[in-house]
């Protein structure tokens, strides 16, 4: 932001709509200019401009309480199956390609012409089409649940990445910034990014030094 270096200014949000009419919000961070100032080691304001508060409007479901933690979940998935779902959701996924679903048709009409009587003979034996068909789906099968075991490895990555927020203090302490996982931020809380980290979810940027 433009200005001197350490000093703080406020963003303007005269254009917010009227809480009257946000629908189900909670009112947060209201009055923190001496607890932010310090913390982000602002050096004042120009002006007798005072803070605003910021409305954030949610669903009364998805709302955090005092002291809970876990009404949303921040982490990311980009994984496709669990140790439980690989064999399964994997084989489904490989039949859904036209020419392993041709080559199973000829393979079960194979096996009727050899083992029910009276119906027609094969010149060749199943197992010639069956057996392939099985080595490509298991080794595909192999190959994806490599794939995405570095998938997990990834998530569990970005999602244990810390940042720092602002603690809820007892009345008449001092508050103070702890670190928590990505996948533990929660709607409400302060973060403060320091130049150049990435940002863990979405945010309002409420002061800038």
């Amino acid at each position: 932001m433009p200005g001197q270096e350490g000093e703080l200014k406020p963003f303007d949000m005269s254009n917010r709509p009227n809480s009257d009419d946000a629908g189900p919000s909670f009112t947060a961070f209201t009055e923190m200019r001496g607890l932010l100032a310090s913390f982000f080691g602002g050096g004042g304001y120009e002006g007798e401009e005072e803070w605003r508060d910021v409305q954030l409007s949610m669903s009364a479901a998805t709302r955090p309480q005092d002291g809970q933690v876990g009404s949303v979940d921040n982490a990311i998935k980009t994984s496709k199956y669990t140790y439980w779902n690989l064999i399964p959701k994997g084989t489904f996924e490989q039949f859904r390609r036209l020419a392993n679903v041709y080559f199973l048709i000829i393979s079960v009409l194979m096996i009727i012409g050899t083992y029910v009587p009276n119906t027609w003979e094969n010149s060749i034996q199943y197992i010639t089409t069956l057996g392939p068909l099985c080595v490509i789906v298991g080794f595909t099968l192999v190959k994806e649940g490599l794939e995405d075991s570095k998938r997990h490895s990834s998530d569990a990555e970005v999602n244990s990445r810390e940042v720092e927020v602002l603690e809820r203090a007892p009345a008449g302490s001092e508050p103070t910034f702890v670190s928590i996982e990505w996948r533990q931020v929660q709607p409400g809380m302060v973060l403060r990014i320091h130049d150049r980290e990435e940002i863990p979810a979405d945010v309002i940027p409420l002061v800038s030094s």
